[in-house]
């Protein structure tokens, strides 16, 4: 593509300025390119759970499935929470944070969600 011919002067400002901005540009284009693989994760996870968008809206904030969920998109994915926040209309990132860490601590008894996901770690 050419880029290693691009070795300076391709942008204006100070060495911050452009770092800074490059970041973002990079960031944002990442994030990008890994959603769809989230979306697919997300479609997946539902199906194996017996559930729809529409669940997504009416469910708990809090409701296993959903914390089942988001813990499998953060761990097999790198998901961010804001992301899962918002896909899974569980609330804020802080309260999302917090119910994902505390549902490692639960027995498969208390948790019987997690394994639904968890055996199936070739979703992608």
């Amino acid at each position: 593509m050419g880029f290693e011919r691009i070795t300076r002067g391709w942008a204006k400002g100070s060495k911050d300025f452009k770092d800074e901005n490059l970041r973002k540009v990079v960031e944002s284009d990442a994030s990008e390119m890994r959603e769809p693989r989230w979306e697919r994760g997300v479609d997946e996870a539902l199906r194996l759970m017996d559930k729809n968008e529409s669940d997504l809206e009416v469910g708990p904030k809090a409701a296993l499935w959903k914390v089942a969920i988001a813990r499998f998109l953060r761990e097999h994915y790198l998901t961010p929470y804001q992301w899962i926040a918002d896909r899974l209309k569980m609330g804020r990132v802080s309260s999302l944070s917090s119910v994902v860490s505390r549902s490692r601590g639960l027995s498969r008894k208390e948790f019987p969600q997690w394994d639904r996901l968890r055996n199936h770690e070739n979703l992608d």
